[in-house]
């Protein structure tokens, strides 16, 4: 989409927005959603919650990150990170159980994808004359 049509505070606000749907989740003491009761899909659903935010973050930094996609993602991926460290501090202090588990299950995906990314970029760069692949 051509950046005059969508301009960048609106990806600056759909990612405060959306960490602020975060930060109003982990205030809830127990976050009942109907009919999930079900431990293995409540942790996905948290997985895919900070895989939004980890590419409306990779969308926000695109002018400042460069051209460089792999240099984004990484960028976004830290941002994405450390959110879910403040968040699982955040649900220690409201009563429920903030754990570091929770962290590398939010930022498993992102991580997942940027080294996805990494390897195919660098398996599309030719070989250097001085490095024989051999």
């Amino acid at each position: 989409m051509r950046r005059d049509l969508w301009p960048l505070w609106m990806d600056w606000a759909l990612t405060g927005a959306w960490m602020g749907v975060i930060y109003y989740w982990s205030s809830q003491a127990h976050p009942d959603i109907p009919g999930i009761d079900f431990d293995p899909f409540r942790k996905s659903l948290h997985a895919f919650e900070y895989l939004l935010l980890f590419v409306l973050w990779g969308r926000a930094i695109r002018p400042y990150a460069g051209d460089d996609d792999v240099r984004r993602m990484i960028w976004a991926l830290a941002l994405t990170a450390a959110y879910a460290v403040s968040d699982e501090a955040h649900q220690h202090f409201v009563g429920r159980d903030g754990n570091l588990r929770d962290v590398l299950i939010d930022t498993a995906l992102p991580a997942a994808l940027t080294l996805l990314t990494w390897a195919r970029r660098r398996k599309a760069l030719p070989a250097r004359p001085d490095h024989p692949s051999a």
